[in-house]
């Protein structure tokens, strides 16, 4: 983009960032784009992000069997399909997992920051 005003306008409510509160919506344009010759990109190459999404830890489901730390796993009413099977699966595997579903999308944290905090406040507090 040109610059950050530019990514702000063809970025905003679109696609992923759609629903995110206006606070972390500027924080993400701040924070996620890094300056170049010729206007700002993000600091993440796209390869990089397609690499993480298209990868599979190997040895996952024992590893995460063996989790023994009381754990709460939130993620998004409207996430990816895969998310709430495996953190079914998971919960159902290890009984020091919780899964909690929230109102929200795979970014339901950038759509609702205050509501997110706090249950992840709520929860390190119960553990105190």
């Amino acid at each position: 983009w040109p610059d950050r005003a530019a990514a702000h306008a063809a970025l905003h409510g679109r696609g992923m960032f759609r629903g995110w509160d206006e606070a972390a919506f500027s924080a993400y344009i701040e924070h996620a784009l890094k300056e170049v010759a010729d206007g700002v990109e993000l600091k993440c190459r796209p390869s990089r992000e397609a690499e993480i999404f298209g990868s599979y830890p190997r040895r996952l489901w024992p590893s995460l069997a063996k989790v023994s730390t009381p754990t709460e796993v939130i993620h998004g009413a409207r996430s990816y399909p895969f998310v709430a099977r495996s953190v079914a699966r998971w919960c159902a595997g290890n009984p020091h997992v919780r899964g909690q579903v929230v109102p929200g999308g795979h970014c339901f944290m950038q759509e609702r920051p205050a509501d997110s905090a706090e249950r992840v406040a709520n929860f390190l507090l119960q553990r105190g």
